[in-house]
């Protein structure tokens, strides 16, 4: 089984501490003060060590709160957003080189403000 704690078979990350986790593919509600499970499909409350006797229940990690979700959301956002601005910075011609490329140059450029935009947008949420 691959239980975090390969001393503690039957006990979650942070076990200390109350929590939701995915126990195979079900959601498990381990109660800190007495070291049980409850399992959500039969609301049956198991022992850890019963809980790991078990060849079916393979440990996932814990469920995340709302606030973790949204909290991870906005960090992909803006490290999104953050490359999307590099990449704007990259377009940048240094020079131009013929007259030919000012239209390309202005496109460049349009493009990359709209992102810094964007970028900065995403970052003031």
């Amino acid at each position: 089984m691959n239980w975090p704690d390969p001393d503690k078979p039957g006990h979650p990350l942070n076990p200390e501490r109350d929590g939701a986790h995915w126990i195979t593919d079900n959601v498990a509600f381990w109660e800190a003060d007495t070291q049980r499970w409850l399992l959500m499909l039969t609301a049956k409350p198991v022992t850890a060590e019963w809980l790991a006797s078990q060849p079916w229940a393979e440990y996932r990690w814990p469920c995340l709160t709302p606030a973790e979700v949204a909290a991870r959301e906005q960090a992909a956002r803006r490290e999104g957003m953050e490359e999307a601005a590099r990449i704007a910075d990259a377009m940048q011609p240094s020079s131009a080189s013929a007259v030919g490329e000012a239209h390309m140059r202005s496109f460049r450029n349009a493009i990359a403000y709209a992102i810094r935009a964007a970028a900065k947008e995403s970052n003031n949420e």
